[in-house]
């Protein structure tokens, strides 16, 4: 499993997606990729990633030395980078959707974003038996596919060289999603071998749009409705979500904001608890 994190601080909510994904999946390999140089700042206009990080906000990263997993630099010959896209810096989502399509069109494994809680155990696969594509994702969003967690065993599949083409055409720093998942073209998966390992649960996929759906993750608890579901995708980019990320710092404040405030009792800091007591049994 490959998971990517800028030079920047990192959050404890989000040290907690690499926490949970290792604590129910102690056989996987995990690499955490890193980038040297800081990404530039967001030119999109619209509000993805816009919410700044408070000045005093807790950095986690001295503590992923204390996970079982391997990090690594991007390497600095990444050969797209400086011969197709001619420019720098890129911001750091543009640079991770691109690094991830690579990472997939090389066949390397699974990537996945880093604002997820992980729920229970990836199931079991054939990679013999499903030799080209394998998608991980909550449910299609506006026509296209969630890519919050997908795979590819094989090298040079089909659809992953087709999303990094695109991304890399594509690329316009104005865009948020310029790299990202409408890249993947849904279609090529009539005519390839894949399936689903599982569901994902990704809050902005309702009918009532993005707003409602984060906003029913933050202010209420939902975790009893999610049974099946290996993991919740809780949206880093919202600004609500964001706000969220910035007041916890690890399981005091949990408990602190749950016995302030019942606006706290959320699905995050519910399923998050419920981790850490079946962890420490």
């Amino acid at each position: 499993m490959h998971f990517f994190w800028p030079n920047e601080p990192l959050s404890w909510l989000r040290f907690t997606c690499l926490e949970t994904f290792i604590d129910l999946n102690p056989d996987w390999k995990v690499i955490l990729w890193r980038r040297k140089n800081v990404g530039a700042a967001p030119q999109w206009c619209s509000d993805e990633h816009k919410t700044p990080r408070p000045a005093d906000l807790e950095d986690w990263r001295p503590n992923i030395k204390n996970l079982s997993l391997e990090c690594r630099e991007v390497p600095d010959d990444w050969q797209w980078y400086q011969q197709s896209i001619n420019t720098t810096p890129l911001t750091n989502v543009h640079f991770k959707d691109m690094w991830n399509w690579t990472l997939l069109k090389n066949g390397e494994g699974f990537v996945a974003d880093m604002d997820i809680i992980w729920l229970r155990s990836i199931p079991e696969f054939d990679t013999d038996a499903n030799t080209f594509i394998t998608v991980f994702n909550g449910a299609p969003l506006a026509g296209y596919v969630p890519v919050t967690m997908m795979g590819s065993t094989k090298p040079n599949q089909p659809p992953f060289c087709d999303a990094l083409d695109r991304a890399i055409a594509g690329y316009n720093p104005e865009h948020y999603e310029s790299c990202g998942a409408p890249c993947f073209n849904k279609e090529l998966l009539h005519d390839h071998k894949w399936y689903n390992l599982g569901h994902i649960v990704y809050p902005i996929v309702t009918k009532y749009g993005a707003m409602h759906g984060v906003y029913k993750m933050i202010h209420f608890d939902m975790s009893s409705d999610i049974t099946n579901e290996v993991g919740l995708h809780w949206y880093g980019g919202h600004e609500q979500s964001r706000w969220f990320e910035n007041h916890i710092n690890g399981y005091n404040d949990i408990k602190r904001l749950r016995g302030e405030n019942r606006e706290h009792e959320n699905t995050i800091t519910r399923l998050l608890t419920k981790h850490y007591e079946l962890k420490k049994g």
